[in-house]
């Protein structure tokens, strides 16, 4: 499908922008991301039935919107449209699909609870973010966000006790990746992913644990109270996400309903005091990218001033186009990353705007690349914790095979023809 790229829109102060509409977009990608909001607008009604019309591969559109994490939603919008040209059999494929995630996600729920006692009677303040918490906050309804673990944040001083507590309780650790690691009770089908920091050390995120404890606001789960992120600091984290899924070329539509539904669910975010903590943080950009995005995919109704600013980020727009093309590029299962190390870091550092933070971008990732063990790396070979320095030591002699002596043929660990 060919349209124009760009179209201009009226702005509630008599102004205009410009705005980027459906690019070369296939239909089932593009129905995808009609049907991918809680409420859909009488103009996005019409745009469905009007690709229900199109040539359509169903089979195609059910495997993108699982890859995306998103068939709960777009389910749900297909049967708010009363059109018998919607595919039957590929409904019923989805409402199983989806009763599946439903029963999935509230065990993972009550699992959430039980966690949360947990640490409350060992005295341990942790914070659940994502997964439950962030479908029941911004989709007021824990079976239309797709997740398949918890996730924790802890402070850093209380990482080992953290992980200690949950080894006691039956969880085996299966990873660390040093700012967070994964357990799981594999017998109960619970993962959990204990976090010490929201993002890797190479992405500066400056994201205080402390006071966002003070911040936490009631969320309803299961009739419980329950503490989660307030609003502001649950885009900062969702956006600080969605930029490093999109530097591995790994983010999926259901990052940006997230952020979407976010803006939607709550009336009084505070606009002016959230942009001016991510420019303190060095992560305006970061936000801008999630915030547009929404914006531009699904309609999230973010302020035409808000826009504006967002928008004068000359870098941003760009970024945001080449999000877009990732999203779209995304086929009927998971991507994973074949950029190089330069080009991923490249991408890294026009994300964000303070050349300290691009400087440390380049040497960071540098020594990582060089020293750092790969998370396939650490999953194909765990060690045990006083072990793990080995990692490092053996990863240079790897990639001097793989880079140097497997450059001339003379890699010992090729299999010969």
């Amino acid at each position: 499908m060919r349209m124009n790229s760009l179209i201009d829109l009226p702005l509630k102060n008599g102004g205009l922008m410009s705005r980027m509409v459906e690019q070369h977009r296939e239909p089932e990608f593009e129905l995808m991301i009609c049907c991918s909001r809680r409420v859909i607008s009488a103009a996005t009604a019409r745009r469905i039935v009007t690709l229900l019309h199109s040539e359509l591969d169903w089979g195609r559109l059910v495997a993108i919107a699982e890859s995306h994490g998103v068939m709960p939603l777009v389910h749900r919008g297909l049967m708010q449209i009363d059109s018998e040209l919607v595919n039957s059999c590929s409904m019923l494929h989805m409402a199983a699909k989806c009763r599946e995630i439903a029963a999935g996600n509230l065990f993972l729920a009550g699992e959430l609870l039980r966690l949360i006692k947990l640490f409350q009677d060992n005295d341990l303040a942790i914070i659940p973010f994502k997964g439950p918490m962030l479908a029941a906050s911004a989709y007021q309804s824990v079976a239309l966000r797709q997740f398949g673990d918890l996730d924790i944040l802890v402070a850093e001083e209380r990482y080992r006790n953290a992980k200690e507590l949950l080894s006691d309780h039956g969880f085996k650790l299966l990873f660390d990746l040093g700012w967070e690691c994964h357990f799981a009770k594999h017998e109960v089908g619970v993962g959990i992913d204990l976090h010490r920091r929201l993002l890797p050390a190479m992405f500066p995120f400056p994201f205080d644990f402390a006071t966002s404890l003070r911040r936490l606001e009631p969320i309803q789960l299961f009739g419980s109270e329950t503490l989660g992120l307030s609003a502001p600091d649950n885009l900062l984290v969702v956006c600080g996400q969605l930029v490093k899924d999109a530097t591995e070329n790994k983010v999926r539509l259901e990052q940006v309903c997230d952020i979407a539904e976010l803006v939607s669910s709550t009336d009084d975010l505070d606009w002016t005091g959230l942009m001016d903590r991510a420019k303190k943080m060095g992560c305006m950009r970061m936000l801008s990218l999630g915030v547009l995005l929404a914006y531009e995919l699904l309609d999230a109704p973010v302020p035409d001033s808000v826009i504006l600013t967002m928008s004068s980020d000359r870098s941003a727009g760009i970024l945001v186009k080449e999000i877009e093309k990732q999203l779209s590029d995304r086929g009927g299962r998971p991507s994973y990353s074949r950029n190089s190390f330069l080009q991923r870091a490249r991408f890294h550092c026009r994300t964000r705007e303070r050349l300290q933070d691009k400087a440390f971008t380049y040497c960071y990732r540098g020594i990582v690349w060089v020293f750092g063990p790969s998370e396939n790396e650490q999953r194909i070979l765990p060690l045990p914790e006083k072990l793990r320095f080995l990692h490092s030591v053996l990863r240079p002699f790897r990639l001097l095979v793989k880079y140097f002596l497997g450059k001339y043929g003379l890699n010992p660990f090729r299999r010969p023809l």
